[in-house]
């Protein structure tokens, strides 16, 4: 995180960046206790034992990356706002209770329209999943530590998990063909193929 918030302030081409820190540390007992449960992903309960979340937000300067939607949204929870019951705003009154999006808990809110998140509903426990609060949650294919790198890599751009979707599913969509023609102008460094080769290896299939 510091090696990307350093990048992300000495470049010319981003204004507007704010990257701030949660101070609300998780309750220990309560992780050991999850973690016994086998109900959430290790790597989740790894992240909160360290840290209690983050936001960051960046936004270019140049008019036309701007247009295109290239920004930067990432917004990990803390822990006690992730596990709480999401009536209402995930799932609604009449949801069945063995219902994948009724064990949904978003941890990456990054806007009101969609969040990343861990499912703690048996046989969906092992990776983290893309929820656009319509359909069914969409399955990102790797552990929350691994979702962390894959963001890094991205820069935090908004909706980079679709450069994911486009890797599980061989084929571009809107997003990730934007992404990969625009975020290069803001961080030349940035590698889809590094990316798509980090995925590859720690993916879970």
């Amino acid at each position: 995180m510091a090696k990307l918030e350093a990048e992300l302030k000495k470049n010319n081409k981003i204004s507007q960046v704010s990257v701030s820190y949660f101070d609300s540390p998780a309750n220990l007992e309560q992780l050991d206790e999850l973690e016994k449960s086998g109900k959430i992903e290790k790597t989740v309960l790894d992240f909160y034992r360290a840290s209690d979340g983050f936001e960051i937000n960046w936004a270019a300067v140049d008019e036309n990356l701007v247009k295109n939607e290239i920004l930067g949204r990432v917004k990990i929870n803390p822990f006690q706002q992730v596990v709480k019951k999401w009536s209402g705003v995930v799932y609604f009154d009449g949801e069945p209770e063995n219902s994948a999006r009724r064990k949904f808990f978003p941890t990456d809110f990054f806007v009101d329209e969609a969040a990343a998140g861990f499912c703690s509903l048996e046989g969906y426990r092992d990776f983290m999943y893309l929820y656009k609060f319509e359909g069914d949650i969409i399955p990102l294919f790797v552990k929350f530590a691994d979702y962390l790198q894959l963001m890094l890599l991205a820069k935090g751009c908004l909706y980079w998990q679709y450069l994911i979707l486009s890797i599980v599913d061989k084929a571009e969509n809107e997003v990730s063909s934007r992404i990969k023609t625009y975020l290069p102008q803001l961080f030349p460094g940035f590698s889809f193929a590094a990316f798509e080769k980090y995925f590859n290896e720690n993916s879970i299939k």
